[in-house]
């Protein structure tokens, strides 16, 4: 790998001109010098738990209080995690 993309700002820089989610998944993927950056920027452009929550098998979203809560009512499967990989 060449060395410019070993410094973590360099990527960042880079990271932020891609638009696709399913692209900087793959990039954090990659190798552990892309994930912490990649990831941050899923997470930070990440609209809400939604996305991540309405194809998971067996959810509840419970509303008590100021602050929504999500549990299950069973450990996340095979196909579960492949839905929240390619968010």
């Amino acid at each position: 790998m060449h060395p410019c993309l070993m410094v973590d700002e360099i990527l960042r820089v880079v990271f932020r001109y891609i638009e696709d989610r399913m692209t900087l998944c793959a990039l954090a993927r990659t190798c552990r010098t892309f994930n912490e950056p990649a990831s941050d920027l899923i997470w930070e452009t990440l609209a809400n738990l939604q996305l991540i929550t309405r194809n998971l098998s067996c959810e509840r979203i419970l509303c008590e209080g100021k602050h929504p809560r999500l549990t299950r009512s069973q450990p996340l499967n095979d196909n579960d995690w492949d839905i929240v990989r390619s968010i």
